[in-house]
């Protein structure tokens, strides 16, 4: 999810004033963007109530994209969205990526420790 004041009012803006967008109440819309089929999808919640969270995707416009895979009913340009509100978006797409993957190395490294202290010991065993 994007976590920025900048991005959460343009996407604000742009989903209330736009008819082809599910518009929300909030003066702030913080998207999920995130690869879905080959292709970049856009969510973002329009309404939460007692019940839960209600939630719309879209799908960018893409020509590369198996229609067959994701029909969405509203296309978003990628020229709708201007090159700082892309930095914003890139850069914390950036840092999530590298979180995971710095969290999912220090595991790796952690079981591969954990395997050869028991390799070590299985190697003690069958020298007796």
């Amino acid at each position: 999810m994007i976590i920025d004041e900048k991005v959460g009012l343009f996407f604000a803006n742009l989903v209330n004033n736009n008819p082809r967008y599910q518009s929300t109440p909030y003066e702030h819309v913080y998207p999920r963007i995130r690869l879905m089929d080959k292709s970049i999808t856009l969510s973002y919640c329009y309404e939460a109530d007692r019940d839960g969270e209600d939630w719309i995707n879209y799908v960018f416009e893409d020509p590369t994209v198996n229609e067959n895979l994701w029909e969405p009913s509203e296309r978003i340009r990628y020229s709708e969205i201007p090159d700082d509100i892309w930095e914003i978006i890139q850069s914390k797409l950036y840092e999530n990526a590298t979180k995971t993957i710095d969290k999912e190395l220090k595991e790796a490294r952690s079981h591969l420790k954990y395997l050869e202290e028991k390799k070590k010991e299985f190697d003690k065993w069958k020298s007796c």
